[in-house]
């Protein structure tokens, strides 16, 4: 009997298939770290440096340090933007305001340590892509001035072109009353200028703002024709002064010229104070007997109490309403006893109200130790 052998093959080892993985392996691990270690020295290249792609108002500032960046963005833009005028036109001038002046500010500290960081607290890979793709962004910076800075310069303009209107004025002459016509004034509409300004003012563009200012006419209060009815004589009244020492006299003259003139519309309140105001020796008063409480005192501009009596008789006679009157806290020797009104600048004052529907005229003098006050209206 035959005897069969069966010869088993072994398979031949697989080292050569295992070589090949590892050595892939290690290229494709070699090329990874190749490709990291140029990534990160291409990104600790940007440690101190801003990133491609970023800027700040449209300014490329790609591989520059903070202060790089600073100084490009404040050559290029901020500057500029402070360099910018408005002007306003006013009448024949022009008035100028630069940016500079606004007091302006900015949040330029903050915005370059944004576009400095911009990319940076991201991970390596990310780091690398905006670095490579120039995935950057603009960064804006915001404006602000102070307001006031406006208004002073509005104010400014306003007192340039400002004309005060004058009223028309009586005169008596020979009897006879001459109207003298009043005049227009000239005001800045002040609201709408600063309104326009502040609208204007933007950081958008580097170009000039010119507007022009609106002037508006002022009519005088008083005018020709509102003069025109006062013809009659009302009430008058006078005392006498002629053996008052010369120091009262003087004063006595100085306000009743200062009174001589005025002109009152109805309705209107007449202040004695208000018109010849306030008694001192720059004005020309000198020093007199003044009545304080129950005594004689020396005071500068003594006397005028005469002034302000002698005009409450005049206005009480035109049948005038007297709105604050004061009596001395002594006897007056000028007028009978309650008809005085006593004055004291700062103090005690005499007024009477136009309750007429027609102005009032006041002519006031003195003559020959007399002092005379005529009041004049359209008639009662």
């Amino acid at each position: 009997m035959e005897s069969k052998v069966r010869v088993t093959r072994r398979a031949k080892p697989k080292k050569p298939v295992k070589m090949y993985a590892i050595i892939i392996s290690l290229i494709i691990l070699f090329v990874l770290s190749g490709f990291g270690t140029y990534q990160y020295s291409k990104i600790k290249h940007f440690n101190n440096l801003i990133y491609p792609g970023v800027s700040i108002e449209g300014i490329d500032l790609s591989g520059k340090t903070k202060e790089q960046a600073r100084k490009l963005v404040e050559k290029n833009y901020w500057n500029k933007i402070l360099g910018k005028k408005i002007n306003v036109k006013a009448n024949d001038k022009t008035y100028t305001l630069k940016y500079s002046e606004l007091k302006s500010t900015s949040n330029l500290d903050k915005v370059m340590d944004d576009a400095f960081n911009y990319g940076k607290n991201l991970i390596i890979f990310k780091k690398y892509d905006i670095i490579k793709h120039k995935k950057g962004k603009n960064f804006h910076l915001n404006f602000g001035y102070d307001k006031k800075t406006i208004d002073s310069f509005v104010s400014k303009i306003e007192k340039a072109v400002k004309v005060n209107p004058v009223n028309a004025s009586l005169s008596l002459n020979g009897g006879n009353f001459d109207v003298t016509p009043g005049q227009n004034g000239k005001a800045l509409d002040k609201d709408k200028l600063k309104k326009e300004l502040v609208s204007s003012i933007s950081p958008e563009n580097f170009n000039d703002v010119t507007k022009t200012a609106v002037i508006n006419t002022v009519k005088p209060r008083i005018t020709s024709d509102k003069l025109s009815s006062v013809s009659t004589q009302v009430g008058s009244y006078s005392t006498n002064y002629g053996g008052s020492q010369p120091g009262r006299k003087n004063n006595i003259e100085l306000a009743t010229q200062a009174i001589n003139g005025t002109t009152i519309m109805p309705g209107d309140v007449f202040s004695f104070n208000g018109i010849v105001g306030e008694r001192t020796s720059e004005k020309g008063y000198q020093a007199a007997p003044v009545i304080i409480k129950d005594k004689l005192e020396p005071g500068i501009g003594g006397g005028i109490c005469q002034v302000s009596t002698t005009l409450f008789n005049a206005v009480d006679k035109a049948g005038l309403e007297s709105t604050e009157r004061t009596h001395h806290t002594l006897p007056v020797h000028y007028v009978p006893e309650g008809k005085d009104a006593t004055v004291d600048f700062g103090n005690i004052d005499y007024k009477f109200k136009n309750n007429f529907s027609s102005p009032v005229y006041i002519e006031s003098y003195t003559s020959n130790g007399q002092i005379a006050f005529n009041i004049y209206s359209s008639g009662k």
